[in-house]
């Protein structure tokens, strides 16, 4: 399947959402951080493929969050974001050792889990 510019939803200026509808197997949208030459660059590679695959995954909490950096990686995109809510919760990032970055995944306390987000 190949994405398009014309798939994603402008939710702001720097803000891009592929809807959960853009697939069946998607449990969650794909939200991109990105201006409209990083969305067209990102678009060039299979980065953003790999984050429609990963909100296809079971469990998944919110939405897969790709940043504006985002390259191919094995599997999850470089520079996206996923969050599950395992016993414990846990947020994975994926970044890219060749940058110099340390991937850093992020437990969640489970009583943390069910607390809904305060309106401002």
């Amino acid at each position: 399947m190949s994405l398009h510019k014309k798939d994603f939803k402008r939710l702001h200026d720097y803000l891009w959402e592929l809807p959960a509808t853009h697939h069946a197997d998607m449990r969650v949208p794909v939200w991109v951080y990105a201006d409209d030459a990083l969305l067209e660059d990102a678009l060039g590679d299979e980065s953003l493929q790999q984050a429609v695959n990963v909100a296809c995954l079971p469990s998944l909490v919110g939405k897969v969050v790709v940043m504006p950096d985002v390259h191919q990686g094995y599997g999850m995109p470089i520079g996206g974001v996923m969050a599950a809510p395992l016993p414990s919760g846990i947020i994975s990032p994926e970044s890219s050792p060749r940058a110099g970055s340390k991937r850093c995944a992020s437990s969640v306390p489970s009583r943390l889990q069910s607390r809904t987000p305060r309106s401002s």
